[in-house]
């Protein structure tokens, strides 16, 4: 596609964007719905994570977990990560 276009940055800028957009989405809306399934108290293990924080009732500690899931070194989380998610180290 970069062969025919005439302005090829804006490949690029809407690959990159497309990307950004893409992990925004994934960082905001994991939490939420980690916290509806504690709130609906589908697992009982994530009561924890049903509170939320504010007026908003966001979900910090949702976040938190969520966080380190996605940062996580430990060798469990490691595991986990590589079958819940499509990014591969």
């Amino acid at each position: 596609m970069k062969r025919v276009s005439p302005v090829r940055f804006l490949i690029d800028g809407g690959v990159i964007a497309a990307t950004l957009s893409f992990a925004m989405a994934s960082c905001l809306g994991a939490p939420r719905i980690l916290q509806a399934l504690a709130a609906d108290r589908i697992f009982p293990f994530l009561l924890p994570f049903a509170k939320g924080s504010g007026s908003a009732d966001n979900p910090r500690q949702a976040l938190l977990l969520s966080l380190g899931i996605g940062f996580g070194r430990h060798p469990w989380i490691a595991v986990w990560r590589d079958l819940t998610t499509n990014f591969k180290r």
